[in-house]
């Protein structure tokens, strides 16, 4: 039997979609020939080819076809149609046909794709699908190289995901860790120029735009770049700074100089006109010269407590002057003619909202809720409720910062108050808090409860701020984001079944059932220093944790060699057993920590850091060792 795949206009993401469909078909079935057509539009008196295209009645079930995706499959053997409402809902169109047929993909790169072998011809799928919500995107994060991101971008659309987001002007940091190997002697470092990483930038950009993704861009960085001050990174570093540029630099303390010795984390004179004008140019340049950025993150400096005290910047609020400025950028990209969404930042000292200014064009704006202080003990859910009356008043460089999750959507009410646009969480699950639960379950049923309720609190998505490499021991969690935001009437459980079945193969449940224990043994609560640290009760806790390890040893060595199961199904039990080393290790340093011996914590947490650096190499496509001991370093602390 012949397939027609006839694809409707010069899209080049439609003619991917088609070679990504052809591609995974004959894997599926070799006896299936496979013929690429090409068409103007589609042609209804046609009717024994597969269409793929975009559809003006499905682009009309949604606000906004550029940035809303919906899919209606509709194949039966061999004929029909893929259509979408826009180029990159047909891609995920197609990958939908795909999971429908059996294929699965458990983490990115090659090794994680699950392709089951037999005929297709027969095939029959009729689906209709909307996500639930617009904004289903990653953020880079972490120690990084080419394939981690190439191989991260080209992962998403399969599981629905439609954005990326390069933080600054230049990902320099990100890509800087790996390539340096900070953090890991045993790796040569070999590391690239600021130019060379800009290449890699623009073609991860290319990357994302052949499959029609949307493009975040910038965030950090407008509060030094403009002013001739590199912000690349968040290492401090010795800078030559002017008079002139200190004399744009926040005052606190009577003093205006490099925050920290930090760029990225130096705010700005805000209520000096020629300040914001500087930004406000620099912003619409910026635009002007990329026009494949979709949404352009404009935040003021990281970190807290930082913003100028001049007798000008004090008369209104740090949100207020903020306001000030997007409100300029909105006038500047007006007049330009510029179409890009510009996302503003609800975050730390800018939790406060404005007191007197407002958004004047709503439409160009996007509100994003980074709660970077919240606990992933509890979902947007399950979270205790806040009265906004307790809320505590803005007091300049001297606020403290809400751990519960009701505070922190308290917060955000307050903002919804006056803004009424489009909005997005940008949360942090995968920085550093999946570190934090090594079995990877609970958090990720965290993480789903997260997603299914971003309506309930005003939020039309997620933009995931991670490191990239989150799949060690497994890629529950991130299958667990993308599921729910795809559909969030998505159930958990059926969602984890299917995962477990298809990353490791028949004795699936037992490696679900394996890391539900040790996500409840390492106890997270604990490891998010909720808990005492010193605990007679954790020790014996943590204690047992090799109990655990021994009890399913043999069923991973087992199933790492079993062969029936596919190659990619043995790496995934492959990844246990070195997971379960990483735990031995951490339980026993956890353990001298819950007894109160500091010292021996120490040194085994020196153990367990070196096993993470000697097998780097096998496991750098889904762990990241760099942010593993950053992150470690706070749960075993030196001293």
């Amino acid at each position: 039997m012949v397939w027609k795949l006839a694809k409707a206009g010069t899209d080049p993401t439609i003619a991917f979609a088609a070679d990504e469909l052809k591609k995974y078909l004959s894997r599926m079935d070799g006896a299936l020939e496979i013929a690429i057509l090409s068409f103007p539009r589609f042609d209804e008196a046609l009717t024994d080819v597969l269409w793929l295209g975009v559809c003006p009645k499905v682009c009309e079930t949604v606000g906004n076809p550029v940035y809303d995706d919906a899919v209606w499959v509709d194949v039966d053997h061999g004929r029909g149609s893929i259509r979408g409402s826009n180029p990159r809902s047909v891609l995920f169109g197609v990958y939908r046909f795909l999971r429908e047929l059996g294929c699965d993909w458990v983490r990115p790169g090659a090794d994680g794709e699950i392709i089951p072998e037999g005929p297709v011809a027969d095939a029959c799928v009729r689906l209709r699908e909307t996500p639930s919500y617009r904004h289903r995107a990653v953020c880079i994060e972490g120690a990084v190289n080419y394939d981690h991101v190439m191989d991260m971008i080209d992962w998403m659309p399969k599981l629905g995901m439609n954005g990326y987001f390069n933080q600054f002007n230049n990902p320099f940091t990100f890509y800087d860790r790996w390539y340096s190997h900070q953090d890991n002697a045993l790796y040569e470092s070999a590391p690239l120029s600021a130019a060379e990483i800009r290449g890699i930038r623009d073609q991860s950009v290319a990357e994302l735009k052949k499959r029609g993704m949307l493009y975040h861009a910038a965030g950090h960085g407008w509060t030094c770049d403009p002013f001739g001050i590199p912000g690349e990174t968040w290492d401090a570093r010795s800078y030559e700074i002017t008079d002139e540029q200190k004399s744009v630099m926040a005052e606190v303390n009577g003093v205006r100089e490099l925050w920290g010795g930090v760029p990225l984390n130096t705010n700005l004179c805000y209520s000096n006109p020629a300040v914001r004008r500087k930004m406000v140019t620099a912003i619409a340049d910026y635009c002007e010269r990329i026009p494949a950025v979709d949404y352009l993150h404009l935040w003021l400096a990281d970190g807290s407590n930082n913003h100028c005290e001049c007798a000008e910047c004090v008369k209104k609020t740090p949100a207020d002057w903020y306001v000030t400025l997007l409100n300029e950028v909105d006038e500047e990209l007006t007049a330009r003619g510029l179409p890009q969404k510009v996302v503003f930042l609800i975050y730390v000292d800018l939790l406060w909202a404005p007191q007197t200014e407002t958004l004047h064009n709503q439409d160009r704006f996007v509100l994003m809720f980074a709660p970077i202080t919240r606990t992933y003990s509890s979902s947007f859910a399950d979270c205790e409720p806040f009265d906004e009356a307790n809320l505590p008043p803005y007091e300049r460089n001297r606020l403290q910062f809400p751990s519960s999750v009701g505070e922190n959507l308290a917060w955000l009410r307050r903002w919804q108050a006056m803004f009424h646009g489009d909005s997005f969480d940008f949360d942090y699950h995968f920085m550093w808090d999946h570190f934090k639960d090594p079995g990877y379950y609970r958090m990720a049923e965290v993480l789903f409860r997260d997603m299914q309720n971003l309506r309930r609190v005003g939020l039309n998505g997620m933009v995931s701020c991670q490191n990239q490499r989150v799949f060690f021991p497994d890629g529950l969690g991130m299958t667990a984001m993308a599921t729910a935001l795809w559909d969030e009437q998505a159930d958990f459980d059926e969602m984890a079944n299917r995962y477990f079945d298809a990353a490791f193969g028949e004795d699936g449940p037992v490696a679900q059932e394996y890391l539900k224990k040790l996500s409840d043994a390492f106890d997270p609560s604990y490891l998010r220093g909720e808990k005492p640290a010193v605990d007679e009760a954790a020790a014996k806790r943590f204690q047992k944790i090799p109990d655990i390890l021994d009890e399913y040893a043999e069923i991973i060595q087992e199933n790492m060699v079993e062969e029936d199961n596919p190659e990619n199904v043995r790496l995934s039990w492959a990844y246990l057993s070195y997971h379960a080393s990483l735990c031995r290790l951490l339980a026993r340093a956890l353990y001298y920590r819950a007894k109160g011996d500091a010292k021996r914590a120490l040194a085994v947490r020196g153990d367990l850091f070196a096993y993470a650096r000697q097998h780097e190499q096998e496991l750098n496509h889904v762990f990241d060792v760099y942010e593993f001991q950053q992150t470690l370093r706070s749960v075993l602390p030196d001293e």
